[in-house]
């Protein structure tokens, strides 16, 4: 005998309510709906993390860059400096030793008597290729001295440019110290979610074994709609030949499982109907290719229950009221005999369709 979604039933001996398997189903559902968002939450963090470790290789490439480009332009710097100042240091030896050249050839001519105005103009044609190189010289230096100003010029806009990547490093950091928070929180969140699913396991573990007790009770009372339908429901894979049932109305009838039965099973139903309501009418059509069940309208909505074979009763007393319809269940023969005679008025006194 097979007991399902059964709810809270509250027996003689034991004087507890026990809780319906329909936490099962919600700790399944939570279950695989946890492990659905950890999958997700999972390959987000492997993602952020791949992407961290990028990011910290790229702010690493870049500082080791800075630092060449630094050390480069250092160098530069100095190199040129260094040229510049021997450049300069050689035309002052040239000019110097052309100076003295000059310096003494003019005592030569001067102690020279003959040939002196020769001599003097020879002077002064080299005196003015001197001045001529010179002012080479001269230009030679200012063009350097514009090739350094240029590459200085160069070189402050390469500094600004590793600024620039500084201040996108600066950035990745930041970025990344957002992620990571977001990959705590995430985790954060897991950890309740775990403690949830574990306090889920708890209360099963719970229910379970008081499921497994009221599987070994087949007598007791009884409480409550959804509870009554529950065991009717389970019942039903117990019926052999006959099957009696009352329930207020047909609305009700909605819920029992009556459509799995074999179709040999002799099946008769009193309850509430009105085939001026359409909800009733169309219950009735969905019915209609069920020859083996019989209706009869019963309307005094009064009572639920459900018989079958001899071997097993249900018989409740409604109530729209807190806490709802409550009566007992039994597989004793003399308890069947006595209450089915309850049944069995709901069906006499029904009329038929």
């Amino acid at each position: 005998m097979k007991f399902e979604k059964t709810g809270p039933i509250l027996f003689q001996n034991k004087g507890e309510i026990y809780m319906n398997d329909e936490i099962i189903e919600k700790k399944i559902d939570a279950q695989v709906s946890i492990e659905e968002q950890e999958q997700i939450i999972l390959t987000m963090e492997k993602e952020l993390l791949e992407n961290l470790k990028e990011k910290e290789e790229t702010c690493e490439n870049l500082e080791k860059r800075l630092v060449e480009n630094q050390q480069m332009q250092e160098k530069l710097i100095a190199d040129l400096k260094k040229e510049h100042e021997l450049k300069i240091q050689q035309l002052e030896k040239n000019y110097l030793e052309k100076e003295q050249d000059m310096q003494k050839t003019f005592e030569e001519l001067k102690s020279e008597f003959g040939g002196v105005q020769e001599k003097i103009q020879n002077y002064e044609e080299q005196n003015s290729r001197q001045v001529k190189v010179i002012k080479n010289l001269k230009e030679n230096i200012e063009k350097q001295n514009k090739e350094i100003e240029d590459k200085e010029k160069k070189l402050e806009t390469a500094l600004q440019a590793d600024e620039k990547l500084v201040s996108k490093i600066e950035d990745l950091k930041n970025d990344t110290k957002e992620k990571t928070k977001e990959i705590t929180g995430k985790q954060e969140k897991i950890n309740e979610l775990k403690k949830t699913i574990s306090d889920l396991e708890n209360d099963f573990e719970k229910l379970n074994v008081e499921y497994q007790n009221i599987k070994e009770q087949k007598t007791g009372l009884i409480q409550g709609k959804e509870n009554i339908i529950s065991i009717m429901n389970n019942m039903l894979d117990n019926v052999k030949i006959r099957l009696l049932i009352c329930t207020p109305t047909i609305e009700d009838i909605e819920q029992i499982e009556l459509q799995n039965l074999n179709k040999k099973i002799n099946i008769r139903i009193a309850t509430f109907i009105d085939l001026n309501i359409e909800n009733h009418k169309e219950i009735m059509d969905t019915f209609s290719g069920f020859p083996n069940i019989t209706f009869r309208n019963f309307d005094k909505q009064d009572r639920w229950g459900l018989e079958h074979d001899r071997e097993e009763i249900i018989l409740a007393a409604h109530s729209d009221k807190t806490p709802g319809p409550m009566g007992m269940m039994s597989n004793n023969p003399k308890h069947i005999e006595f209450f089915s005679t309850l049944l069995s008025e709901a069906w006499i006194s029904g009329k038929p369709l």
